[in-house]
């Protein structure tokens, strides 16, 4: 009786192909925000992320892929430095953070690629109250006990209805396009 009970339960295991885990997101991830004027360029960035988020999901075993459930990076947009009192300044401005101080990041599926060095993220931003779905390629690297997931993407001012900032009435301006590089080191448990 005991071994048919032991091999229903494994049959089960079996049957199912999908498992559960977690990550959680180290604080020495990094955010970084790259854009243009008519001038020069800018960087603001986050040097060290300094919440706890886990991220909960499910690995399909078969096609490989990993879906989230409790998905969500919170990032205070007051945390941005952009090297320069004024430039940081107009970018909390113009992301709106005295109504919205958040910039969320919502994981929703992350697909391996062949070898496991590369993955596709599909992400959700929310930044000022507007949230807009995303494909991000990532690079996987093994770093110790962590995965490092290393990628880049382009994004707008107009994507999140928001306008490119202007300076010494109209002389500096920013362009709409901004290219967002993640340096995320995750820990599973």
């Amino acid at each position: 009786m005991k071994n048919g009970i032991l091999l229903l339960l494994l049959a089960l295991t079996a049957a199912t192909n999908t498992e559960r885990g977690k990550w959680v997101i180290d604080y020495n991830s990094q955010l970084s925000i790259h854009g243009q004027t008519n001038v020069n360029s800018f960087t603001c960035f986050i040097s060290c992320y300094n919440s706890v988020d886990t991220l909960v999901y499910e690995h399909n075993r078969e096609n490989g892929q990993l879906a989230f459930e409790a998905n969500k990076m919170i990032i205070p947009v007051y945390n941005f430095n952009c090297g320069n009192s004024l430039i940081t300044k107009d970018f909390r401005s113009t992301l709106k953070a005295d109504k919205n101080p958040y910039l969320t990041i919502s994981f929703l599926t992350l697909d391996k690629h062949t070898g496991d060095t590369k993955a596709t993220a599909a992400l959700e931003i929310t930044l000022a109250g507007v949230s807009k779905k995303v494909n991000v390629q990532f690079a996987l690297a093994q770093k110790g006990n962590f995965i490092q997931l290393a990628g880049k993407h382009s994004v707008c001012f107009n994507d999140f209805q928001l306008h490119a900032p202007e300076r010494m009435m109209g002389l500096v301006k920013v362009q709409d396009d901004l290219n967002v590089d993640f340096n995320l080191l995750i820990r599973p448990l």
